[in-house]
């Protein structure tokens, strides 16, 4: 599937960070992981770490599908508010998915300090009303994230003007929030792991995969045979090639990185931005003081219409921003759209799926595909190395 249109940040910024050779014979590992975006990656440190053998083969080259659009806002708030998340999933299964969500930002700020990458840092998250109408709701949320220990705080009109110079009516400001470069990131970790053993090839596509009784053979489109115990999908939305039921939706969301802003506010370095409106804005700073604005989702159809409006969805967006900033003089210069899924509940699926032998899938659709991505791996190597995680069924494709 074609992800990713126009001129993506991340892959300019950082450019070809490092080459994977393709798969040029016959081998055998005990988990092979398919997909070498961040998922992939996440995953396979897991399986590293317990001592596992495992590789990554990618159809492409590494991390350069949605991972290389990816804006990489890391919060543990996902596209449900938490009190809608209770009352599709019941209280305890919402806030124990949304506690995990919280445990995964600080678990990828120390995998970002093990292997020395220095583009991931903690933020403050601010989700401001878009409207009036949006504070009864807003409330709502902000008591039921209080009864459940989240820390937030509440911000009024003065308090957001004062703060943030933003107009508007209200806001949760949250403390567990992170940014991260997703592309450098994924190449990091990689590359952390292959030094202890992680085997990666890109340019390496599976025709066929055969599940056996006692494990599965993957032929490449070269020719050669792979044979392994077990199978981890991760290739985010082209997993629906296996699992064969509608799981998720498609969309397209648009986004670009302004010209660097001289004497840039405090606060864009120190907060990421996001709103009510569904679809929403979001926005935060990079390291050479650009913003990164997106928004204006809309249904995917094909790559090809997604093509076509991206120039119309950035002037859109960059009017929206002006209307909250209008003293910032933006100027975009890397614009880009991608697609991205979302699910009944907001919720990733993450785990084994009837039918399908030997094989667990890390499906992380949704605006936290990151956070989600790190879940997938705690809950993966529980079910590998343990046989069971306590988190399964709260994210498995029966819930």
């Amino acid at each position: 599937m074609d992800l990713v249109s126009g001129q993506p940040y991340w892959l300019l910024k950082n450019g070809f960070l490092h080459a994977y050779q393709p798969l040029r014979k016959n081998y055998a590992a005990d988990v092979v992981i398919i997909g070498g975006g961040i998922t992939g990656a996440i995953v396979a440190h897991s399986l590293t770490e317990s001592g596992i053998k495992c590789c990554i083969i990618d159809k492409g080259h590494i991390a350069m599908g949605s991972t290389s659009a990816s804006t990489s806002l890391i919060q543990y708030e996902i596209d449900r508010h938490l009190s809608e998340l209770i009352r599709l999933n019941g209280e305890q299964n919402a806030a124990t998915a949304y506690k995990l969500c919280a445990d995964a930002v600080e678990e990828l700020l120390y995998l970002a300090n093990i292997i020395g990458d220095t583009s991931a840092k903690k933020k403050q998250s601010l989700y401001f009303t878009s409207s009036k109408k949006d504070i009864k709701s807003l409330q709502r949320e902000f008591e039921i994230r209080k009864k459940h220990k989240f820390d937030v705080k509440w911000l009024d009109k003065k308090n957001l003007e004062q703060k943030f110079n933003l107009f508007s009516e209200a806001a949760i400001l949250s403390d567990n929030a992170a940014i991260v470069d997703a592309y450098s990131f994924t190449h990091n970790l990689l590359n952390y792991n292959i030094k202890r053993g992680l085997d990666v090839f890109s340019l390496t596509e599976s025709t066929k995969i055969t599940y056996k009784k006692n494990g599965v053979i993957i032929k490449t489109k070269e020719g050669f045979n792979i044979a392994t115990g077990k199978v981890i999908y991760a290739t985010g939305y082209e997993s629906q090639n296996v699992i064969r039921k509608k799981i998720v939706n498609l969309n397209s969301t648009y986004a670009f990185a302004s010209l660097p802003i001289t004497d840039i506010p405090n606060y864009f370095k120190t907060t990421i931005f996001w709103e009510t409106a569904r679809p929403y804005l979001y926005f935060r700073s990079t390291s050479d003081n650009r913003l990164m604005i997106g928004g204006m989702d809309d249904k995917f159809k094909n790559p090809q219409l997604r093509n076509l409006r991206l120039n119309k969805k950035v002037i859109q967006i960059k009017n929206k921003f002006t209307l909250l900033y209008p003293s910032i003089s933006i100027y975009p210069d890397f614009t880009w759209a991608g697609t991205f899924g979302e699910t009944k509940d907001g919720l990733p699926y993450i785990g084994e799926y009837k039918g399908v032998l030997h094989s667990y899938f890390a499906c992380g659709f949704g605006g936290n595909g990151i956070t989600f991505s790190v879940i997938a791996a705690q809950i993966i190597k529980d079910l590998i190395v343990h046989k069971h995680s306590p988190y399964a069924k709260l994210f498995s494709f029966t819930r």
